[in-house]
């Protein structure tokens, strides 16, 4: 149903978002440390969109978490 196809395109948009994220970090910062990237995981696509923003003007890795 709708609803379902919706939810779908959700989590697909949130592990792309995710993988984005990722690559931004490993190119600005090198390697992501484990805990962060579990908490890249888990988080929901409003956070991985405000984490992906903070990319750009970071300059250390914690301060795009706001660690």
């Amino acid at each position: 149903d709708r609803a379902e196809g919706r939810r779908e395109g959700r989590e697909e948009a949130r592990i792309a978002l995710a993988d984005v994220l990722r690559h931004n970090l490993e190119h600005k910062f090198g390697e992501i440390p484990d805990g962060l990237q579990a908490r890249i995981t888990r988080a929901e696509l409003d956070l991985l969109a405000r984490w992906s923003k903070g990319v750009l003007d970071a300059t250390r890795i914690e301060d795009v978490f706001g660690d």
